[in-house]
């Protein structure tokens, strides 16, 4: 009978139900040396739907003696993914010690059952003082690192790859080449805190192959892990990273301020991954490297966010054409952001105008009505509250004083853009100083019927109820839904509209239409959706 039809009989016994049959049929494929006997087996384990068979193909390959066998089991038992113990059962049945070394590798996996299979081919092989710390609980590492053995760096090492911040704690790694390398790959994990443990056990090591992705951790965006990186580093006679890297926010302050070479490649690294205070930092190191830094962020970063904070960083020591580079490019977004960051905001604005767009113009509204509206609402609101208190009254003109300039800058962008619309519900704001801005740059584009009604002091309200302008009610809600005391005129003109027969189709700057219908009742909203 030829090898071939041997093995076809012997792979027939493999898919026997019976046991006893399945062994002698394993026993005899280690003594076949037929040259298709691997590859048939191969198949056999990991492409056919036949799981008990598959298993029993893996047990023959663990049994061949030839190490290609126990090299499958042993990828696979590495591998992601379930019945990862049937290949810690099979690799007890292996004969070589790196079948061994492999299960005690296993004895750290993140599977329980794996833990447990791997201690009990351990004990098969006489290796019985693995199964005594090996429980399938949380406790498996801790009882583990009690072991005098050498090996147990094996298990430690597969726990640190699949993330245990345990693990990186209990590794010895003085003189272990292998703890070594694991914990520097453990440096680049997602997790931070794993990033941290890594850190901390690379530290009383001394190994100088360890300082470069020390170094790298420097700039990591997770305070605990910088920290944790220069202690690591005073370890290795670099104590100077301590003193600047802390692990709060002031560490890129304290970097930049340095002024020291080495600082630079810290702060780009930071730089590069968006950290605006890195960029600053950069600029305030007064190094000719450090700005060719900044030019290159502000040309090559596809971030409008980097591109922004580099232009501002470049303009601390003098450096002013960032805005010009970014209007050439068409960074209309970087631009956005650079127009609330002095000195450059003037020039931010005055080129969105000159590029226009949608972006622009959202950025105007978003200046003349965001955040800063609110801010100006609070403090006037307090001032009018009160009775006497100069030294606060004087407090809050100096808080308004950079709001109004932030205001200032969104009027004019959207006057310069031409939109009116954005402009209107800005003359009942709470700050009469802003209206009197409004008012003159809704005159300059030929809306001059606002001139006699909005004078930038107390009968504003009364005259806009007074007069025959369309957008008066939808003005006049927006002044009450802003908390305006209206006067009498305004009320009695907001209940007979919504008792009348008033419709306003005009759309607000938001967007938003405001209607009234006849016979509603309620509140009058701009909300369209109400």
């Amino acid at each position: 009978m030829t090898a071939g039809r041997v093995l076809d009989g012997l792979l027939v016994r493999l898919r026997s139900e019976d046991p006893e049959a399945v062994k002698r049929a394993i026993a005899d494929l280690r003594g076949l040396r037929a040259p298709e006997t691997f590859e048939r087996l191969r198949h056999l384990a990991f492409e056919s739907a036949e799981i008990e068979a598959g298993r029993a193909a893996l047990m023959a390959l663990a049994c061949m003696g030839d190490g290609r066998g126990e090299e499958v089991c042993m990828i696979a038992l590495r591998r992601a993914g379930p019945g990862r113990a049937t290949y810690a059962a099979i690799l007890g049945h292996g004969l070589s010690l790196k079948t061994e070394e492999a299960l005690i590798a296993a004895l750290g996996d993140a599977d329980p059952e794996v833990r447990l299979q791997a201690a009990a081919s351990l004990s098969l092989r006489g290796r019985t003082s693995w199964a005594a710390r090996v429980k399938g609980d949380d406790g498996d590492l801790k009882r583990l690192s009690t072991s005098a053995s050498p090996s147990l760096t094996l298990a430690l090492i597969r726990a640190l790859e699949q993330a245990s911040v345990e693990a990186a704690r209990l590794l010895n790694v003085k003189g272990d080449e292998r703890a070594r390398e694991g914990l520097e790959a453990a440096l680049a994990s997602p997790d931070a805190a794993l990033r941290e443990a890594a850190a901390t056990a690379l530290g009383p090591c001394g190994d100088k192959r360890s300082r470069a992705p020390l170094k790298a951790l420097l700039g990591d965006p997770v305070g605990p892990v910088r920290a944790a990186a220069a202690g690591a580093l005073a370890h290795h006679r670099r104590g100077h990273w301590a003193l600047l890297i802390q692990g709060d926010e002031e560490d890129w302050r304290r970097l930049g301020e340095s002024g020291k070479p080495r600082a630079r490649h810290v702060l780009l690294r930071a730089a590069k991954r968006g950290e605006v205070s890195a960029i600053a930092a950069l600029g305030a190191l007064d190094l000719e490297e450090a700005r060719g830094d900044l030019r290159a962020l502000l040309r090559r970063s596809a971030h409008p966010v980097i591109q922004a904070a580099a232009a501002a960083a470049m303009a601390g020591w003098g450096e002013v054409d960032g805005v010009v580079v970014l209007e050439a490019a068409g960074c209309v977004e970087a631009l956005s952001y650079l127009t609330v960051e002095e000195p450059l905001a003037e020039e931010a604005v005055q080129a969105l105008s000159r590029i226009g767009g949608p972006v622009a113009a959202e950025t105007g509204r978003v200046l003349l009505y965001g955040e800063a509206r609110d801010l100006t609402r609070a403090l006037i609101d307090e001032r009018e509250a009160l009775f006497f208190s100069p030294q606060r009254r004087r407090q809050i003109a100096d808080a308004l004083r950079p709001l109004r300039r932030q205001r200032r800058r969104g009027a004019a962008l959207l006057a310069a853009l031409g939109d009116t619309d954005g402009l209107l519900e800005a003359l009942v704001d709470r700050d009469n100083v802003l209206r009197a801005v409004i008012c003159d740059a809704l005159a300059e584009l030929g809306e001059q019927s606002w001139l006699p009604v909005i004078r930038a002091n107390n009968g504003d309200l009364r005259r806009l109820a007074g007069c025959d302008a369309p957008e008066r009610l939808r003005l006049l809600v927006v002044a009450r839904d802003q908390g305006a005391d209206l006067p009498a005129e305004a009320r009695a003109l907001l209940a007979e509209a919504q008792a009348g027969a008033f419709s306003l189709e005009a759309e607000g700057a938001s967007g938003a239409i405001s209607e009234v219908t006849p016979g509603s009742t309620g509140t009058i909203s701009l909300d369209p959706s109400e």
